[in-house]
């Protein structure tokens, strides 16, 4: 036996082609605006684009594009009819509380699948070689801040000089030296004999550093310049000081000024096959015919939607 409701719900069958041309009260754009709010997550769905060689003497390049493939209200409405429209809501458009009813509905099962159709925008953004897991190049880079340093001395307190001949205590003096003769020369009494003397003055100098007297040095390193070849002058002319973006290197900050820097690149490539190839390939053709909106109503076809059977 059907229950009363149902046997009410059955009574308000409404071809959805009817609530798309007649809307006392929600047309159904504006019940698909009210569902799904403003922040509209099939509005906005960019989709990159390889772009390809525009006549046979450019080279296939790894250059994207991105196109917005989203939809407004107007276009959700559209395309929900041209599938659906043949089919029923069990909803009187002519009845305010139907009408609202309905839009909760659409509400609801839309925030609950929110989070899956936000992840499907996200993956359908992703820029891919659908054959880039064997065929791929590689680039390394290697950068070295050595620089040429600068040095800076910059004493703190005074130095004095003495100027004079030190003696053996280390002070200030003249010298003595004593010749004596030699021993073939000596007398009878075997009595050495001085023959001469000489008075020298040795002339050094003494430094005595005053209290809290020190030094200290500066070092600044001085960035590599960028050179960019001029055609005209044929000739390699300063362009700034070289400098590699943070997104290029591993700690997330912009390097400038390196002295010596490296670059490798590696081509990997490999054969998986044609038929491994093939399988990628209609893969990626899979993934094209995907369309979010279709999810979208599939899940409110399962809810709110009568067939026709």
């Amino acid at each position: 036996m059907m229950s009363r409701n149902l046997q009410k719900r059955m009574q308000h069958l409404t071809l959805i082609e009817d609530w798309y041309d007649n809307y006392p009260y929600y047309d159904l754009s504006t019940l698909f605006s009210n569902a799904l709010g403003v922040a509209n997550v099939f509005s906005s769905i960019y989709v990159a684009i390889r772009k390809n060689p525009e006549n046979e003497s450019q080279a296939e390049t790894e250059t994207w594009n991105y196109y917005n493939v989203g939809a407004d209200m107007r276009q959700i409405t559209n395309y929900f009819v041209a599938k659906y429209g043949l089919n029923y809501f069990a909803y009187n458009f002519n009845s305010g509380e139907d009408c609202t009813n309905l839009k909760n509905r659409v509400e609801a099962i839309y925030k609950a699948n929110l989070y899956t159709y936000r992840k499907l925008v996200e993956v359908l953004g992703y820029t891919y070689n659908p054959l880039y897991n064997v065929d791929g190049i590689e680039l390394y880079s290697h950068g070295e801040s050595i620089g040429d340093v600068k040095n800076t001395r910059k004493p703190k307190g005074s130095i004095s000089t003495t100027t004079g001949s030190l003696d053996q205590n280390d002070n200030i003096g003249d010298t003595t030296s004593t010749f004596f003769k030699n021993p073939y020369d000596q007398n009878s009494e075997n009595v050495t004999i001085v023959d001469s003397k000489n008075k020298q003055t040795a002339i050094t100098s003494k430094q005595e550093y005053s209290e809290g007297y020190q030094e200290e040095t500066d070092y600044n390193n001085i960035p590599a310049d960028n050179y960019k070849y001029n055609e005209d002058t044929g000739k390699w002319e300063k362009d700034g000081v070289f400098s590699i973006a943070a997104q290029d290197n591993a700690f997330g900050v912009q390097f400038n000024g390196p002295e010596r820097y490296y670059a490798e690149k590696k081509i990997r490539q490999g054969n998986i096959g044609v038929t491994k190839s093939t399988e990628l390939i209609e893969a990626q053709r899979n993934l094209v015919r995907f369309n979010i909106l279709d999810e979208f109503f599939k899940d409110l076809e399962k809810e709110i939607v009568v067939g026709i059977y």
